[in-house]
């Protein structure tokens, strides 16, 4: 209804009309319902349109989001097999690399990964633990970490060639976290044979039978003499101390101590060095922290010798044993000797400079963990760590029909051991990595003497790198998951009595134990004995060793060498596992990082990125 006011009072012929503002009014408002129409039908097409153009955005939108998950899935996969693959062949920086790029990108919006992630971060960072690089072909004369172990210098050979005579000399920077090769240079024949770090300027120094040293900056694509202000017979050994800025020079004939920055002799030099091998020693002398003193081999046994005031101030006999490597410890106090048969001696040094009686070590055991200590052993090598009044040793012990590779961790400051782990038992895949043997049948393998290890060098942090000079290759033990020291598979005496009971997992869903996995079956040798609080990781129990597998892409992810294992939990927010053996001992293995599913992709991307 349209109601208008009208007020006219004109007729025409008796009918009432309008007068023409009423009539004008109604033009209007007939006119205004028109527009309002056409208005209306525009509004609501264009509201339809835009409707769909928003329906098609919104579903090529989720197209396109759902193609870039599927793409960045994808991508994940394809990373995460080429990671386990290169980590089963030992190539582990590429490895590395691959499995951060499976993990999901933080700085990225979408956080897409394939399932196979999680086990190869997981491979990865297992694989970490032991390993040589692909790269490290060569025959490595002599070998040095840098303090901070992030580094470690080598010398070698290239035999590959065939003629000794033109063969290639390099000198070669490694990177301890994952053994990638960094930097190379190549090196005069007569000058391969020696190195060490000087970490203050970022460069190394070499030595041979070339009568001079040679200094290598980091980087740089060759090396240039370094001058110093006394003649040098053939060089076998170089020792520095970097917080003095000084380095000892041992030649075939005697010992010098130069400063690096001017190259000029700091002291007089010992004439009477002799290192009683025909070889190269491991580490024939040392320099006392007070920057005037070294002790240095001779043939009566080890002298320690003021070179500031050209003093000898004590002997020390070696009583029938050849040693093979010296050190001070950091306080200066003491000096350590290692026999070539991996006995540990040492002398106690007073502020003068004298020198107590010579006295052995005996290492054993630590809490008897598994069963290392309890036999002897047939062969030992024994290394110093690096500032620290540490050794390391790795032996070989027999037992029963089974071959066991064991490390020791001794404080010889102390006198007590501070840890043991058993590398390997048997043909357990870990001794085998350790000793380089690829053949694990009975009838092949070779695992009876140590001394394949050759020469090993630890650094503060435990990282070990071991070389043999008539082999080539290296073998990196890195601070990882499987460290030797306290926190590695240990004993958890503070556990009740009755272990097997306690960490007897409770009756649950049979569904979550079963799982269907190539190349796994079930058996009374190989059995399913935990699975984490997830239901993603299983622990599988061998005879000589455990295996954890992920269940949700039946990959491999961990192994450790502790035989007749009966039950297992995971602890601590499966960061720890629990193991009872047969004997009814308790060992703790520390997890990577948790495995619970919430945020786990997140956990191993920060502990992988941390990993240079």
């Amino acid at each position: 209804m349209l109601r208008l006011q009208d007020n006219s009072g004109y007729t025409k012929n008796g009918v009432r009309v309008a007068d023409h503002n009423v009539i004008s009014q109604l033009k209007a408002s007939y006119t205004g319902a028109r527009v309002a129409r056409r208005r209306l039908r525009i509004v609501s097409t264009a509201a339809v349109v835009l409707l769909g153009l928003l329906l098609a955005t919104t579903w090529f939108a989720n197209a396109a989001y759902q193609q870039l998950v599927a793409t960045l899935t994808s991508r994940s996969e394809v990373s995460a097999v080429a990671a386990i693959s290169l980590t089963e062949q030992r190539s582990m920086p590429e490895a590395l690399a691959l499995a951060k790029n499976a993990l999901p990108d933080p700085s990225r919006w979408i956080q897409a990964s394939h399932p196979l992630s999680v086990s190869a971060a997981v491979s990865v960072f297992n694989g970490l633990a032991i390993g040589s690089s692909e790269q490290m072909a060569f025959h490595i004369k002599d070998a040095d970490f840098d303090p901070t172990a992030q580094v470690v210098a080598t010398v070698e050979g290239d035999f590959t060639e065939g003629n000794p005579r033109t063969m290639p000399h390099w000198g070669r920077l490694w990177s301890v976290a994952t053994g990638a090769l960094i930097y190379e240079v190549r090196l005069p024949k007569n000058t391969s044979f020696a190195v060490e770090i000087i970490a203050s300027h970022r460069a190394a120094l070499y030595g041979g039978f070339g009568r001079e040293l040679l200094l290598w900056r980091f980087g740089s694509e060759e090396t240039l003499p370094f001058e110093t202000s006394e003649p040098l017979a053939q060089i076998t050994e170089i020792v520095s101390y970097d917080d003095l800025n000084i380095f000892a020079v041992a030649t075939v004939n005697a010992v010098h101590v130069f400063d690096f920055e001017t190259g000029q002799s700091v002291g007089h030099t010992f004439a009477s060095y002799e290192t009683g091998h025909t070889g190269k020693p491991d580490h024939s002398l040392d320099l006392h922290p007070n920057g005037a003193w070294f002790a240095a081999q001779t043939a009566p046994g080890v002298t320690v010798f003021d070179f500031k005031e050209k003093i000898t101030l004590c002997d020390v006999s070696h009583d029938g044993h050849s040693f093979v490597s010296i050190r001070f410890t950091p306080d200066g106090r003491r000096l350590g000797l290692i026999s070539d048969d991996g006995t540990l001696f040492a002398v106690d040094v007073d502020e003068t400079g004298a020198c107590s009686d010579l006295r052995s070590f005996e290492m054993v055991a630590a809490n008897g963990e598994h069963l290392c200590g309890r036999f002897s052993a047939e062969e030992a090598t024994t290394a110093f760590v690096d500032r620290k009044t540490w050794v390391l040793r790795f032996t070989s012990e027999r037992y029963h029909a089974d071959d066991m590779y064991c490390a020791y961790l001794y404080d010889w400051k102390e006198g007590k051991t501070l840890s043991t782990v058993l590398l390997g038992r048997g043909y357990a895949p870990f001794a085998q990595a350790f000793l380089d043997v690829d053949e694990p049948h009975t009838a092949h393998r070779d695992l009876s003497s140590l001394e394949r290890l050759g020469i090993t060098i630890a650094s503060e942090g435990l990282d070990v790198f071991s070389y043999r000079r008539n082999l080539p290759g290296g073998v990196f033990i890195r601070d990882r998951w499987l460290r030797i020291n306290p926190n590695g598979i240990t004993l958890a005496p503070d556990l009740p009595q009755d272990a097997m009971t306690f960490i007897q997992p409770v009756a649950e869903d049979v569904s979550r134990r079963s799982w269907e996995c190539k190349g796994y079956e079930a058996g009374p040798s190989v059995e399913t004995v935990a699975v984490s609080q997830s239901g993603r990781f299983a622990v599988v129990a061998e005879p000589n060793a455990i295996r954890m597998h992920d269940r949700v892409t039946c990959t491999g992810v961990g192994v450790w060498p502790i035989s007749m294992a009966r039950a297992a939990e995971f602890v601590d927010n499966d960061a720890m596992l629990l193991v009872t053996t047969a004997q009814r001992q308790v060992f703790r293995v520390p997890m990577p990082t948790s495995l619970v599913d919430e945020g786990l992709e997140e956990r191993l991307s920060d502990v992988l990125n941390q990993i240079k």
